[in-house]
């Protein structure tokens, strides 16, 4: 009986070392993917500290990892959009645990602005208690300025097209004046 107690016991100790090395190599997969992914993602606190981000976010926005993680997201948005962030879309993420396709603009290391679309999932803590969350940024700058490029000819063929109409109207209006 002691002998089986003791085989057990040595099962049980190679089996829970296999479910470690498991969520070891999970867990290994699982950054790997989260750093490499080509797109901007980062992890931040309740309190909006940078935990973690890609490595698409650093290369896209020029800085280097020890310079965003431990900083509030805050810093690297427009002052103009902190006050809406803090007060309406902060508290309504923590509420809810996620946010889906929020117009942001995220200012470069180089002062650049980039136009972007933020996503991001809450995520509970050991008590159960929504204590950081996942944000994923697909950049929209070049969709935008595309937008803004065809609103402007929309307007620059309306304007054509309405000169148009007067000069349709002008001509009519001169060739029945001998009838």
């Amino acid at each position: 009986t002691l002998i089986k107690l003791v085989a057990n016991w040595i099962g049980g100790q190679f089996e829970s070392q296999a479910k470690v090395d498991e969520l070891v190599q999970s867990e290994r997969r699982f950054k790997r993917l989260y750093k490499k992914i080509p797109m901007i993602a980062f992890t931040h606190s309740r309190d909006m500290k940078i935990m973690d981000v890609s490595d698409y976010l650093l290369e896209r926005m020029g800085y280097g990892r020890e310079e965003m993680i431990g900083r509030q997201t805050i810093e690297f948005v427009p002052e103009e959009t902190r006050e809406r962030i803090l007060n309406i879309d902060h508290p309504e993420f923590w509420a809810s645990g996620y946010s889906s396709a929020l117009p942001r603009s995220l200012i470069s290391k180089s002062g650049e602005i980039l136009e972007v679309e933020l996503s991001s999932v809450a995520l509970e803590g050991a008590d159960g208690v929504f204590d950081s969350g996942h944000a994923v940024v697909v950049e929209v700058t070049d969709r935008n300025q595309a937008q803004q490029k065809l609103a402007q000819k929309n307007a620059e063929l309306e304007q054509v097209n309405e000169q148009l109409r007067h000069f349709a109207y002008v001509a009519s209006h001169d060739l029945q004046e001998p009838l």
